[in-house]
């Protein structure tokens, strides 16, 4: 019985991302880099 619900919890959390994956999503993303002797930041931002 356990077994059975952990089968098909895994099945439903695969289903739920396939479904999510498969929407359209626009993400937007800016990457800053700076450069400074013996340093270095880069940002990276999304917009989702």
């Amino acid at each position: 019985m356990i077994l059975a619900i952990a089968v098909f919890s895994v099945v439903v959390v695969i289903t739920m991302f396939i479904l999510d994956t498969n929407r359209e999503q626009v993400i937007n993303s800016r990457i800053a880099t700076y450069l400074q002797p013996f340093s270095a930041e880069t940002v990276v931002k999304h917009d989702y």
